[in-house]
């Protein structure tokens, strides 16, 4: 049992960094198109509001797990960013760096629309990676935390 483990944040991101960019590969090679229409709706240019902000960055990363085409995969990514979502309260970003944010989002889409999978993932790839890098070195203290799975 993953709580009697003590898992902690640290954890649930490595996960995040491994799945995310093979979702995206699998979205561009899949091409299904309803679920891109999803993602494409969470490429509309945000307001740098925090909330509103969130709301599209985290919407993002679920389309991409809608759009693989598995259900079981997209269902145990969407877990990964749910627990990791709720724990963050989106107190991640700064605002300075939200437009950088959802160009790289909208990078990885164009490539997933134009159907090239190995573009996505490597976007993914780096998207990801820099998002453990900071999290890692701006929040520390919180990849210790132990996840509370109550």
């Amino acid at each position: 049992m993953v709580a009697i483990a003590g898992a902690t944040i640290a954890e649930l991101v490595e996960p995040r960094t491994i799945l995310e960019p093979m979702l995206a590969r699998l979205a561009a090679e899949r091409q299904e198109a309803d679920r891109l229409a999803d993602l494409r709706s969470t490429l509309e240019p945000p307001s740098m509001e925090h909330w509103s902000y969130l709301k599209n960055a985290h919407g993002f990363h679920i389309a991409i797990a809608n759009s693989s085409g598995n259900r079981v995969l997209d269902l145990v990514s969407v877990a990964l960013h749910e627990i990791f979502v709720e724990r963050i309260h989106g107190a991640l970003y700064p605002a300075e760096e939200r437009e950088r944010i959802h160009e790289d989002h909208a990078a990885i889409a164009a490539a997933i629309f134009s159907g090239d999978g190995q573009l996505a993932e490597a976007l993914m790839r780096r998207h990801m990676d820099e998002f453990a890098k900071y999290v890692g070195q701006r929040h520390a203290a919180l990849l210790e935390e132990v996840i509370n799975w109550a």
